[in-house]
């Protein structure tokens, strides 16, 4: 997926790779990512969740620009590195979207 879909500047930062089902992105894993994985682990980290959903707003979005201000995340299993992971977007009506408070 090219980085600017997803807010990114570099494609080794790019956490989805697309696939042929609307709103549906695979997670990319990389496990040689300084950031994310920032020591050894033998699972998924949850930044690495995080950034693939922030990823896949700004693909929704694409390409009116966005900037996510908070997420409602729960973690209720470990995902495995070599267990495939698909990221499910869609769009919600306009009337349950809210926008960042006007600054002071």
């Amino acid at each position: 997926m090219p980085p600017t879909r997803v807010a990114r500047a570099h494609a080794r930062d790019v956490v989805l790779s697309p696939s042929h089902t609307p709103g549906r992105h695979r997670l990319r894993i990389h496990p040689q990512h300084r950031i994310l994985f920032d020591h050894p682990v033998d699972h998924v980290p949850g930044m690495l969740l995080l950034e693939a959903a922030r990823q896949a707003a700004h693909h929704l979005q694409h390409p009116e620009s966005i900037v996510p201000t908070g997420m409602d995340c729960r973690f209720h299993r470990y995902l495995e590195l070599h267990v495939p992971c698909w990221i499910d977007t869609r769009q919600l009506p306009p009337r349950t979207r809210t926008a960042a408070p006007a600054p002071p």
